[in-house]
């Protein structure tokens, strides 16, 4: 008798186990999909609330937004702010060039791009310290992006070629490598010159990509992040989370897993301490980062999209600042990247393709240097 009930209690414990068990796994789909939908909310919301403000943003933040947008959601119906910054682009390319031997030219030029690193900032006065001694590197930095930006654009025709031609030629006359690969410019500069870096390699001027890679993990060593200051480390977050992003083109490709396993495994160990110790851009990258390698149903990158959506502001409609700033300039990178996380596809778009533009392109580039 009592062996009888034994086998019964095991039986009632096994039963309700399986019970337990058969509850728990619809539950965990259904809160997947529960997330997704509360994140697409959010990015939608994001979405109508910028768009509706869209003239009030300067052209640079136009174009940022309506370039990621493409990227991520395949929509074109932006093009016309990208369109128009590319015509600002090809005209100062064009400046650039014929004047590249000016040091006249060269010397207005870098002051006018150092007088833009804000002094009110600590970001800014670390930029200017850096730039000071070589305030050059302002102007031939400047050159490479906006050359890298008209690359992008796939415009195939003969003046595009010619122009592309040319200032790879230019590039290759400046040394990059030094100044890029030098210990307090990857200290104070991580994510903007790893960009330089892809940029170089990606336009076939040159290659030193493993070099930078080195001298980041010797400045931002694993060993010394007890050391850091938070500031530092959200710095060495988005340093790594620009390595991925510029090697995917940004958000053009994905990649790949294996190069950067030691990034992934950093972000995986690190998650609890980056969310809580880092902005909401930085988590939302670290999260576009984990989509960019194909990471799926993976638990760091759930976490990221359930801090982007806890910072998600009803009131507003978008995500404020750490301190609570609503300004929607301000917070168009922050909001962008939240709208790319949450709305990620099953594809990533090239490009944009735009090359039935280039006569209306080059045509403004004439006129602008007719009319001056």
């Amino acid at each position: 008798m009592k062996v009888s009930m034994l086998n019964n209690g095991r039986i009632v414990r096994l039963l309700l186990f399986l019970l337990v068990i058969s509850m728990t796994i619809p539950e965990t789909t259904a809160q997947a999909k529960s997330l997704e939908e509360k994140g697409q909310i959010v990015a939608n919301s994001i979405i109508q609330k910028y768009e509706s403000s869209f003239d009030s943003l300067d052209l640079v933040m136009q174009k940022h937004y309506a370039l990621r947008k493409y990227r991520i959601l395949g929509d074109s119906s932006l093009f016309p702010f990208i369109v128009q910054d590319l015509k600002v682009t090809v005209s100062l390319i064009e400046d650039d060039l014929q004047n590249f031997s000016d040091s006249a030219y060269i010397a207005e030029r870098e002051a006018d791009l150092f007088e833009k690193l804000n002094p009110k900032t600590r970001k800014g006065r670390e930029r200017r310290a850096l730039f000071n001694e070589k305030r050059e590197m302002l102007f031939y930095l400047n050159f490479l992006y906006n050359v890298s930006t008209f690359s992008d654009y796939n415009l195939h025709d003969s003046n595009s070629i010619r122009l592309l031609k040319e200032c790879v030629q230019y590039l290759q006359r400046v040394d990059y490598e030094s100044f890029l690969t030098d210990g307090k410019t990857v200290l104070v500069y991580a994510p903007q010159a790893v960009n330089y870096v892809y940029y170089l390699q990606q336009l076939g001027v040159t290659d030193f990509r493993g070099t930078y890679s080195s001298k980041f993990r010797e400045i931002f060593n694993d060993s010394l992040d007890s050391h850091l200051s938070k500031r530092r480390f959200r710095d060495k977050i988005y340093g790594l989370t620009h390595i991925v992003i510029s090697a995917s083109r940004y958000y053009q490709e994905p990649v790949d897993t294996v190069a950067f396993r030691w990034i992934f495994n950093y972000f995986d160990e690190n998650i609890d301490r980056i969310i809580r110790k880092t902005s909401s851009d930085i988590v939302a990258e670290v999260g576009i980062c984990y989509k960019l390698g194909l990471y799926e149903q993976h638990k760091p990158l759930t976490k990221c999209i359930r801090k982007i959506i806890k910072d998600y502001n009803k009131k507003h409609n978008m995500i404020l600042s750490t301190r609570g700033n609503s300004d929607i300039a301000k917070g168009e990178h922050r909001n962008i990247l939240a709208v790319m996380l949450l709305s990620w596809g099953d594809r990533l778009f090239e490009g944009p393709d735009l090359s039935l533009y280039h006569e209306e392109v080059f045509d403004s580039v004439v006129g602008q240097n007719v009319s001056e």
